[in-house]
């Protein structure tokens, strides 16, 4: 759909509004970098990141909502953890993922190809699973609802192996 001549002045503005989002995106993690215990900054960037993910999937930029869905999952769960040692690894992954949602719009605006094979994802990938491995156990991969208990057991999905084979799929799809 993004490739159709007609649609080019849409994915022109999914392109502006994407920088201004990697903006957004790049701003809350420098400011957890700065403070790791601040796990909201966290949850809006899997706000943000997700505002991205729709509109890349309503344009079928496949490419761009995965890393997206990756994103917005690991910054949820993320959220959800005390272990500063571990978001101070998440932060590191959530920047190099921006860095590569980067590449692919400004490849997306020069109307280039967006395989994921272009970019070289190995060591990324090998992250991805490694905190793919530490969240397993962590049920909820939205936003928290203001006011409700967001331990663990609160979720909006019934099962948390629904959520764990979803981030199994996306990240078989890096190794296609």
């Amino acid at each position: 759909m993004y490739q159709d001549p007609s649609m080019k002045d849409i994915v022109d503005d999914f392109c502006r509004e994407g920088k201004k989002q990697i903006d957004a995106l790049n701003d809350l993690l420098e400011n957890l970098e700065d403070d790791l215990s601040d796990k909201k900054q966290l949850e809006e960037f899997g706000q943000v990141i997700d505002r991205m993910m729709g509109a890349a999937k309503s344009l079928e930029i496949q490419s761009v909502a995965i890393f997206c869905e990756l994103g917005k999952n690991i910054g949820y769960k993320a959220s959800q953890i005390n272990q500063e040692a571990l978001i101070s690894v998440v932060v590191a992954v959530l920047i190099d993922a921006v860095q590569i949602l980067e590449k692919l719009i400004l490849k997306l605006e020069k109307g280039e190809d967006l395989e994921l094979k272009e970019i070289s994802a190995t060591a990324f990938l090998t992250r991805l699973q490694w905190l793919n491995d530490k969240f397993k156990h962590i049920k909820r991969s939205s936003v928290a609802i203001e006011g409700s208990n967001s331990d663990y057991e609160t979720s909006n999905v019934s099962n948390v192996e629904d959520k764990q084979d979803l981030i199994d799929d996306i990240l078989k799809q890096f190794k296609k």
